[in-house]
């Protein structure tokens, strides 16, 4: 249920930005994501968005999730160019 939660919202996130989603995977505990960013956005103001607004909708869905030891207690990761 939290992977659709997850999947639903980065989705709707990466639509709102007109990022592409090429392919996304969800394992147990975070999100890979393959995403076409248009020339006019930044690589890394755009999955910052991406990530933030996600990861208020799952802290917000699932408070559990703020139990959790994550990074700043909140959904990271590196950003490969």
């Amino acid at each position: 249920m939290a992977a659709n939660t997850s999947k639903n919202k980065t989705k709707a996130v990466c639509n709102w930005n007109e990022v592409e989603i090429l392919e996304i995977t969800i394992p147990a505990d975070h999100v890979h994501p393959a995403c076409s960013i248009p020339s006019n956005l930044s690589i890394g103001g755009s999955m910052g968005i991406i990530k933030g607004k996600t990861a208020l909708t799952m802290f917000k869905n699932y408070p559990g999730l703020r139990k959790k030891q994550y990074w700043g207690n909140n959904f990271g990761a590196e950003i490969m160019v």
